[in-house]
């Protein structure tokens, strides 16, 4: 019996100690969270005594640092057009970054559909399906991310307190069949590549970016796809007075259920951002056919250092469906 040897070259001169900046900011919001570490041997490590600064338009921004180490936090109303400087030293090492908040686009429309998948084997998958319309501005070389979250409305029945009994819930859009949002590659309907349109592995465009440059200023509409959105959730029980649901202390309330808020989010980022998305999908992804190719580089924008910086212009379209909530057996 023989035995194979085989060696693992590891370019070392890659993995030396950089200063990280992470930032991603947006318009929609005035909190905001600035972390610095430093990477080492392709590991990150938490570090204090760093000398931190941020600029708007020149203007010095205060940063309060939190917990955990190396976490800042400010408060700033970003605006498109703003210049934003960030700069970090730490024993002789320094490391800076700089950018434009870009301009958002206007969106015009937003519709859904709720259809049925009905695959070969004799299952079915319910799907909702989403129609979005924006205007780019003009002129403007721009990039931009689409995402949504939803949440269940309930009336408390003995305040009138409107409230969301789970909070905000990430809503998994997917866009391969889209022509924009597919970059040019869309899926055919019903194909084998769309049966299950949530498959990562051949559809690596997981944060929905895209950019301008087929319908630079002008209007253009999106197709995405998403998990049923009007199935209920499993939240509530019934009584024979009504529903009940839990509260975050444990605590049982009878509620009035109202509606399913869905709110999207379509961003207009920076050309930085947008790679840095794109590498980010890339490298999630699992391609059973060439697992061995060149590692994924994930794209920075950190001048002498790594990570990512940028402020996202957003704009937020809320809308509501009505929320069915089926009888269920009692708790």
């Amino acid at each position: 019996m023989t035995s194979c040897k085989s060696s693992l070259d590891i370019p070392y001169e890659n993995l030396k100690e950089e200063l990280t900046i992470l930032f991603l900011g947006a318009t929609d919001r005035d909190q905001h969270t600035l972390k610095i570490s430093q990477t080492s041997m392709g590991r990150y490590f938490r570090i204090k005594g760093v000398e931190v600064e941020m600029s708007i338009d020149g203007a010095k921004v205060g940063l309060t640092p939190i917990k955990p180490l190396g976490t800042y936090e400010l408060s700033a109303q970003f605006r498109s057009g703003q210049r934003v400087q960030i700069s970090a030293s730490y024993k002789g090492k320094k490391a800076s970054s700089e950018f434009v908040v870009p301009s958002p686009a206007e969106v015009l429309e937003v519709k859904h559909e709720d259809y049925t998948l009905h695959r070969e084997t004799g299952s079915r998958k319910e799907y909702t399906r989403w129609k979005i319309r924006l205007k780019d501005p003009a002129g403007e070389k721009n990039y931009y991310r689409i995402y949504a979250e939803y949440a269940d409305v309930v009336q408390r029945v003995d305040t009138g307190e409107e409230f969301t009994p789970r909070g905000w819930i990430m809503l998994k859009l997917d866009g391969r069949e889209d022509y924009i949002l597919s970059d040019g590659n869309p899926a055919a309907p019903g194909s084998e590549e769309a049966e299950d349109p949530f498959d990562i592995a051949s559809y690596t465009n997981i944060y929905n970016v895209f950019p301008d440059r087929v319908f630079d200023g002008q209007e253009v509409g999106l197709s995405l796809s998403s998990d049923r959105i009007s199935l209920p959730m499993n939240f509530y029980y019934h009584r024979e007075d009504g529903y009940h649901t839990i509260l975050g202390d444990g605590s049982e309330v009878l509620v009035k259920p109202k509606s399913r808020r869905i709110r999207f989010f379509v961003q207009a980022i920076s050309e930085d951002v947008y790679k840095y998305l794109i590498s980010l999908g890339v490298a999630h992804s699992t391609d059973e056919e060439s697992p061995f190719t060149t590692p994924v580089q994930i794209y920075s924008n950190i001048n002498g250092g790594t990570g990512i910086s940028g402020v996202n212009a957003t704009r937020v379209v809320d809308f509501d469906i009505e929320l069915k909530v089926p009888k269920k057996r009692e708790r």
